[in-house]
């Protein structure tokens, strides 16, 4: 299949500047999906779903990253306020880690 999904998109970059826009941009990819027969359809609609699937993945990886740093900045911290003999009520309120978590630190 010679359908590339960005094409729409690199074509209208070179039209004149007034006319790239959001809306004409949509209105264009609207244009070329409707000009394709059912095959390429069906494949630029598989690639696109592909594409979404690959996205979400990544931001699921993203989110699961942050908040691994987010847990071992906690830590960290619970750490510091430990050394400097902070009360471990104080720890677990400023931290939000449990009791168990700070004596294993």
């Amino acid at each position: 299949m010679g359908v590339n999904a960005g094409s729409a998109t690199m074509e209208l970059a070179l039209a004149p500047e007034e006319l790239q826009c959001p809306e004409l941009d949509k209105l264009f990819r609207i244009s070329k999906f409707a000009a394709m027969d059912y095959d390429e359809q069906a494949y630029y609609l598989n690639q696109f779903m592909a594409e979404i699937d690959a996205n979400c993945k990544l931001e699921a990886a993203l989110d699961k990253g942050i908040e691994k740093g987010k847990t071992l900045g906690r830590a960290e911290t619970a750490r510091a306020m430990k050394a400097e003999g902070l009360a471990v009520e104080l720890i677990e309120k400023c931290t939000g880690l449990s009791t168990e978590e700070i004596a294993k630190l």
